[in-house]
């Protein structure tokens, strides 16, 4: 009689974690609904951060730490505790950050997409404000390590992988007070961007549309020259909003691009 009650303890232990694994992968097939579906399955890592959630969506559980306990806001749709705020005017460093990062080793092609708010407009022009980025430091003036996509100069967005691509100015280049203009303009609303990074060629989308093209052999590398990936971080140094954070294992085409900057929100 205990070898059956036992058989059925453990018969019926297996079926409270097939449901549950069931329901896990049902919220995130949810979840990534926004995604057009011919990119979902090269999605390797998707942080919508629903109700200030941190979790990854894509099936693979790159979940991301809060060591910070940063706050969770409205969205560019309105929708409730879906967005991360970060608030670095301080000169204080807070982000969220993976400390697990074999998913992004060995990439053949790597793109992101993630929607950013930066808040305030008394950045410095030469100030780094990390978007999203891998490693704990490096050796370019304009960059972090071992690649950054974040803002730089003028609170312009910036990627860099061995060599770097920008997004357009918004404002005339030809005045003494460009800076002070473009910092304006840049601030205090929802942008859109998109790096693209396959071999020795990178692309940067700025709010949909495709902005620069790099594809030299220049190299600022990590400083041990390093191949393999370190922590990956977002947020540090930057202040502002982020939300609707996906990297994929693919090098995506201007459509791909088209379709993630039209998405429908990711929030139900």
């Amino acid at each position: 009689m205990k070898g059956l009650l036992y058989f059925s303890i453990f018969v019926f232990a297996l079926f409270l974690i097939s449901c549950s694994q069931h329901d896990t992968n049902q919220q995130n097939d949810s979840a990534k609904d926004c995604i057009p579906s011919e990119l979902q399955q090269n999605v390797i890592a998707f942080y919508p951060f629903t109700e200030g959630d941190i979790k990854d969506y894509s099936g693979y559980d790159n979940d991301l730490n809060n060591p910070f306990m940063l706050s969770s806001v409205s969205d560019r749709f309105g929708n409730s505790s879906s967005a991360i705020e970060f608030d670095n005017s301080d000169d204080s460093v807070r982000y969220l950050v993976d400390y697990n990062t074999d998913f992004l080793q060995d990439l053949q092609s790597l793109s992101i997409s993630l929607w950013y708010y930066p808040e305030g407009t008394d950045r410095g022009s030469k100030d780094y404000e990390c978007l999203i980025q891998t490693g704990d430091g490096g050796n370019c003036p304009n960059h972090d390590q071992e690649w950054s996509m974040g803002l730089y100069d003028c609170r312009q967005a910036t990627f860099k992988y061995h060599n770097a691509v920008w997004a357009n100015a918004v404002t005339s280049e030809d005045v003494p007070e460009y800076c002070t203009n473009e910092i304006a303009e840049l601030s205090n609303k929802w942008h859109h961007i998109v790096v693209v990074h396959s071999a020795n060629t990178n692309k940067l989308y700025f709010d949909g549309v495709l902005n620069d093209i790099n594809e030299s052999e220049g190299c600022c590398c990590h400083p041990d020259d390093s191949p393999l990936i370190e922590n990956m971080y977002i947020g540090q140094g930057f202040t502002g909003k982020i939300d609707d954070v996906i990297i994929f294992d693919k090098e995506l085409s201007d459509d791909d691009v088209t379709s993630l900057y039209e998405a429908t929100s990711c929030k139900k």
